[in-house]
């Protein structure tokens, strides 16, 4: 037993926790842990003790047994702030958001004006669809801290959430008036002036902080950004593969030393793990059959709605939901694929339609909405969780324009809450909802089959769309995702996908009353053929 810290040898729980705590602050993991056990042993509802292990244990990265010690500890005095803190660190690490949201209020509610809980919970609403809700509890311990400059640096980056961008950029240069190497501001401004299209005073922002801290990966993660946009595809992958080590972005689960580099081995087994949104996945895994003729065998890790759809992708020798019980050599990320490959602008590969419906859903659904008419599949509205969602969805009513127009069916795509956005408008565009048999991704894929077009802004459906090789308009907002370059109505990933995109920011009625006029023509050119354009299908 190290006892390098040990002031004494305790003889009681709270002696043994006291030097438990002493041999932590000198990053003696394992004495406090042997510290804590002694205690626990001597007495087995010592509360102090467990949350204290827990704390430990999560420091050192074993969450599972972290979160046991930690109820452990609720379990004991459930009245423990500091353990309802702790466990909402270790659900958060583990994935587990929501729960760890009630871990922090519960400590907020106990400790009214605890700083450390409402700060945590904060950026957990900023980060999942709830920056308002965030920002006023940013503001309320800028009440409390009015001169700290963290503080006020949450409250810029909730601004830019919610696309106050003015705002967020006096914020943030009013700290930088305080302190001119306060890297958060710097980077949050390049994200800002990106968002503006100011992209050579973005790259500015982001360059100087990698003056400053030459391996910092959210500015490299930022200055990739700007690069995709201006289609320098080259210079960016290499600084967007820096998210696979980044903990505010995304942390690979495959470590450094069995990351696949792209290059051929036949005798390995890859294993090929998603990442990002629904849409991501439905984009990437196209380069799975191209991947697949380098390495000996394929393992695709990937959420359950896709599966069925999916069996169809060559080149997937088993299908699991994780690593858990496999064996495998190497492992990769999905997004990581495109930069293995060498994919630029002009080397997007070869496309040839790549997921299709089952045929008996096909034929179902053909039944369901009639084989008269023109029909045009709506989805208007993305996941909030995106953090470019008020940038990216509409409200149901932006879309009436489209009523004008004679000879449609509309249909619904959505899937969630928002599907109930057409019912107050009904009476001017009749939309069927089909949002109670979307159950699945399969069966949204054999509804698209049997439409003549999809409309949607930038989401999973515009890209299932486009993986089917229907037609499909999407629009897209003034700044664009990455993926959509600038300035241009095409795109290298999908050819049968138009971009409509905003002239101005915020300008949706422009981009949906060009829709109306260019559905009113593309109805008339269609109208005298027989067999509309899904029967193709």
């Amino acid at each position: 037993m190290s006892k390098q810290h040990w002031i004494y040898e305790p003889s009681n729980a709270p002696d043994w926790d006291s030097q438990g705590v002493e041999c932590f602050k000198h990053r003696d993991y394992k004495g406090a842990i042997e510290c804590f056990q002694k205690a626990i042993a001597l007495d087995g509802r010592y509360a102090r003790a467990w949350n204290h292990m827990a704390a430990t244990l999560q420091t050192i990265g074993q969450l599972e047994e972290a979160e046991h010690h930690a109820r452990q500890a609720i379990t004991y005095r459930s009245d423990y702030v500091e353990a309802h803190y702790n466990l909402g660190v270790i659900l958060k690490k583990r994935g587990h958001w929501r729960e760890a949201k009630q871990c922090y209020r519960r400590a907020i509610e106990l400790r009214p004006g605890y700083i450390d809980a409402m700060t945590n919970l904060g950026n957990i609403l900023n980060e999942y669809g709830e920056a308002d809700s965030a920002l006023e509890l940013f503001q309320n311990v800028l009440d409390r801290k009015p001169n700290d400059l963290a503080v006020r640096y949450n409250c810029s980056f909730c601004l830019k959430r919610l696309y106050r961008l003015d705002q967020a950029e006096q914020l943030c240069l009013q700290i930088l008036e305080e302190d001119d190497e306060f890297i958060p501001a710097m980077i949050n401004l390049g994200d800002i002036y990106r968002e503006y299209g100011d992209f050579e005073t973005a790259k500015s922002w982001f360059e100087r902080v990698l003056n400053l801290q030459p391996s910092n990966p959210d500015a490299k993660f930022g200055l990739s950004m700007v690069l995709f946009l201006e289609g320098k595809w080259d210079q960016a992958w290499p600084l967007y593969e820096t998210r696979l080590d980044n903990p505010n972005r995304c942390v690979s689960s495959i470590p450094r030393s069995h990351r696949w580099d792209g290059s051929a081995q036949p005798d390995k087994t890859l294993v090929i793990i998603c990442e990002q949104g629904l849409g991501d996945i439905v984009q990437f895994i196209r380069y799975v059959p191209l991947v697949r003729k380098r390495v000996g065998r394929l393992i695709f890790l990937c959420p359950s709605k896709f599966e069925s759809l999916f069996r169809q992708v060559e080149g997937i020798d088993h299908y699991a939901r994780n690593t858990e019980g496999l064996k495998w050599d190497l492992g990769a990320s999905l997004l990581s694929l495109p930069a293995l490959m060498g994919t630029t602008v002009d080397t997007v590969p070869p496309f040839s339609r790549y997921l299709q419906a089952p045929a008996e859903k096909v034929q179902l659904w053909r039944s369901r909405i009639g084989e008269g008419g023109c029909h045009v599949g709506l989805c208007w509205v993305g996941s909030k969780y995106n953090p470019r969602d008020r940038v990216r969805s509409l409200e149901f009513e932006q879309l009436l324009p489209l009523a004008s127009v004679e000879g449609v069916h509309f249909h619904s795509l959505q899937v969630d809450e928002h599907a109930g956005g057409i019912e107050p408008f009904r009476h001017v565009m009749p939309v069927h909802d089909w949002s109670a048999r979307l159950t699945d991704f399969t069966e949204t894929a054999a509804l698209i089959e049997n439409l003549d077009l999809v409309i949607t802004c930038d989401t999973s459906v515009a890209h299932l769309a486009g993986a089917m090789a229907k037609p499909v308009w999407m629009m897209v907002s003034y700044i664009s995702d990455w993926r959509w370059l600038m300035d241009r109505e095409d795109t290298p990933w999908y050819p049968t996908m138009r971009l409509f995109r905003q002239p101005a920011a915020n300008d949706w009625s422009s981009v949906t009353d060009r829709i109306k006029n260019e559905l009113a023509q593309w109805i008339q050119a269609i109208a005298g053929t027989k067999n509309p354009i899904r029967r193709a299908g």
